[in-house]
């Protein structure tokens, strides 16, 4: 079941985007290990197996976009790089240390996790909450 809490926006400074949104609350947060004991109940590989390839995936992931490569993860989606910084006034003047202050990663979802999740997908249910 997905909660979703009705919240009330409302600033002086942006009045073209006051009104009222939904917002998800999460009801819970799974962990590694947890995740791994449901993935090892619907095959044959063990707990151990899933988090030993799950690790072995981070360590990976970290490794291809360190080499400035995105990671494909099929239908979860992918990752990608970006950065953020200041501005040049030209581009003679732009430089890594003046105007590159955060490396991102970025997390896109699929278009199949999109659709898993949707409001028209089966088993999704949706209830406001107080």
């Amino acid at each position: 079941m997905i909660k979703i809490k009705k919240i009330q926006n409302n600033n002086p400074k942006t009045p073209q985007f006051n009104g009222w949104s939904g917002r998800v609350i999460n009801s819970d947060s799974l962990s590694l290990d947890t995740v791994a004991g449901l993935c090892s109940l619907n095959n044959t590989v063990t707990r151990a197996d899933t988090i030993a390839v799950l690790d072995a995936l981070f360590v990976e992931c970290i490794h291809a976009l360190k080499n400035g490569n995105s990671v494909s993860l099929g239908d979860l989606g992918s990752l990608h790089l970006t950065v953020s910084g200041p501005l040049a006034a030209t581009l003679e003047s732009w430089n890594v240390k003046d105007n590159i202050e955060k490396i991102n990663v970025r997390y896109t979802p699929s278009p199949a996790l999109k659709r898993a999740v949707s409001l028209t997908a089966e088993g999704v249910n949706v209830r406001v909450v107080d």
